[in-house]
């Protein structure tokens, strides 16, 4: 299954819900955060007929596997058939740490590839500069790849998101796009 621009559209659209919703929850804490996306996006895989795996177990899904949350199919044969969805998150604000995690995706093979992170404003740029210099560098693309670089923004209390389209076989970026905010309401 190719994914669409409807479903990016969507997990986006729930990412960006999470503030609202843990500002009126009683629930605190990254790993608040961590359960709220992982649950959201893990519930739309399953609405779409995938399986999924999380690390988080109390999503109600099966356990880790590899990644933070995948979506995966297996075949008739019980055979895994596809992966087109692989999401890691750090919520630690140090570049080090949010790379370990971001270079596992650099190395999968799934259509949509999701870092979420969070930083100050002013690191917000030099991170999201950081991620796609580490596109670039790595060589070994296999598939076409979407990577939604999504950064929690401490000052604005907002999700910055950069979308970046990689073509198979080329370590060349050949679209990307800052996906603006949502409006005011």
């Amino acid at each position: 299954m190719d994914i669409s621009i409807e479903i990016e559209e969507r997990i986006i659209s729930d990412i960006r819900s999470v503030p609202a919703r843990i500002q009126t929850s009683q629930a605190r804490g990254d790993g608040a955060w961590t359960k709220l996306i992982f649950q959201l996006v893990a519930d739309f895989g399953h609405s779409l007929n995938f399986d999924i795996c999380a690390s988080r177990k109390d999503v109600g899904y099966d356990g880790g596997w590899l990644y933070d949350l995948i979506w995966y199919k297996n075949d008739t044969s019980k055979f895994l058939h596809s992966v087109p969805l692989i999401l890691e998150c750090e919520w630690h604000t140090s570049y080090e740490r949010i790379k370990y995690d971001f270079e596992k995706l650099l190395i999968c093979k799934a259509e949509l590839k999701i870092m979420i992170f969070q930083s100050s404003a002013h690191q917000a740029p030099e991170l999201f500069q950081l991620l796609e210099a580490g596109i670039s560098a790595f060589n070994s693309m296999s598939t076409d790849e979407i990577y939604l670089l999504i950064c929690f923004n401490l000052a604005t209390n907002e999700f910055d998101i950069k979308r970046i389209k990689i073509q198979a076989g080329s370590p060349k970026i050949i679209s990307e796009a800052v996906l603006p905010p949502l409006p005011a309401t």
